[in-house]
């Protein structure tokens, strides 16, 4: 009966998904349309969309198909299955995108279920994930969106933080509003957020964050794009209360081809501490905030680029310097550096193999990179990395393809 029950509640989120568009809502990170557009990015297709920002609306990632399938040539081989695969998921987005429907209402529903069954010597050990949301338009520039996750794997994951409840954990994934024109976005809420490249994890802020419960606002002019958070982390206990703030300035060129970004981040918080307004200067360095007594806090400044210098090639890496040592005039000065960075390059349709794709990446981070000696200043949220999912004090080599 649960089985069957769990069924007609997928169908109904399928049709209710099918009814009605959803152009402004968000994609989770996690959502495996992202494998896809980067298959296409890699091979010059959907350069519209950042190849170091994410997460992307349905809008955007529908626009960015549609001008793929407007484009002459571009419906060879394994890339027509893919961009078909797409239309699919995005149609209703893609017919209101051609028909220029202005979007004075709009409501979108939907529920999705993930099963898995490892058998082992007692049997077969079932793990089921449940999602559902709903979202809705007023005009062409409000939007909101609710969705809630529960799951068995957090359930079964000793570093959840959070409420379980009969062998299921469930928490609201996204709630968020947004208002937006062509120049400014402004977002009040919980969502998810990812900031740099990488295949195995971001250095800045990974796809694997929890989402963050903030307020967000960017400006868009011409090739750049500025972008401002301010967000609460969960507490690591009792009154001590901890805060993010982060802003970043973006720029793409050459249809794509070249794409960079300068971050800065500051984590901070304390015993009874609320929101210092010194951070919430969206265009103050906090670095020199410190320096001049903001308070005790944690700086991550970092360089992320990507850039095709060849067809099918492509180059991207990332910097993140928490504390080099210049001085030499105290104790202190003489620790060692304290920075990660990651290089990786990738290589599309190699030797004429059009479905194939190979990716190697290195990347190094020094102990104490992520965390201070104040423990509410190191880089989690919810017992879950903010930056590279393997923490502090590792190298990595990543071949896939």
């Amino acid at each position: 009966m649960k089985r069957f029950l769990v069924g007609m509640i997928c169908l109904l989120g399928l049709l209710s998904s099918s009814l009605f568009g959803a152009v402004h809502e968000t994609l989770p990170t996690y959502h495996w349309v992202y494998d896809y557009l980067d298959f296409l990015q890699r091979r010059g297709f959907c350069t519209e969309l950042s190849m170091l920002e994410s997460p992307y609306t349905r809008g955007e990632v529908a626009e960015s198909i549609l001008l793929c399938c407007q484009t002459p040539g571009n419906d060879i081989g394994l890339t027509a299955n893919i961009l078909a695969r797409l239309e699919r998921e995005f149609s209703s987005e893609i017919q209101r995108l051609a028909a220029n429907d202005e979007l004075v209402r709009d409501v979108n529903a939907g529920i999705w279920t993930q099963h898995d069954g490892n058998f082992d010597d007692d049997g077969s050990v079932y793990r089921d994930v449940l999602r559902g949301s709903v979202g809705g338009s007023i005009g062409e520039h409000f939007y909101a969106q609710s969705s809630i996750i529960a799951s068995q794997y957090d359930y079964n994951d000793p570093l959840y933080k959070g409420y379980k409840w009969r062998g299921m954990a469930a928490y609201t994934e996204q709630a968020y509003m947004t208002w937006h024109n062509e120049n400014f976005q402004v977002k009040f809420g919980r969502d998810f957020l990812r900031w740099g490249p990488g295949k195995s994890g971001s250095l800045i802020m990974s796809n694997i964050c929890r989402p963050l419960d903030m307020v967000q606002a960017a400006a868009f002019w011409g090739p750049f794009r500025y972008s401002f958070l301010a967000a609460e982390l969960d507490p690591f206990s009792g009154n001590v209360r901890r805060f993010l703030s982060g802003h970043r300035l973006a720029a793409k060129f050459m249809d794509g081809r070249v794409e960079a970004a300068i971050t800065e981040l500051v984590l901070y918080g304390g015993e009874n501490k609320t929101f210092n307004f010194v951070y919430l200067n969206p265009v103050i360095f906090y670095h020199g905030a410190k320096k001049n007594g903001a308070g005790d806090n944690n700086v991550l400044p970092a360089v992320d680029l990507s850039l095709f210098p060849l067809k099918n090639w492509q180059v991207y890496g990332s910097l993140l310097i928490d504390d080099i040592q210049v001085e030499k005039t105290v104790t202190g000065d003489l620790e060692p550096n304290e920075i990660g960075w990651l290089a990786g390059t990738g290589w599309a349709v190699p030797f004429g193999f059009s479905g194939l794709d190979v990716n190697l990446e290195y990347v190094r981070v020094a102990n104490r990179t992520y965390k201070t000696s104040h423990y509410q200043e190191i880089y989690l949220h919810r017992n879950v990395p903010i930056g590279h999912p393997l923490g502090n004090d590792f190298d990595h080599w990543q071949f896939t393809a």
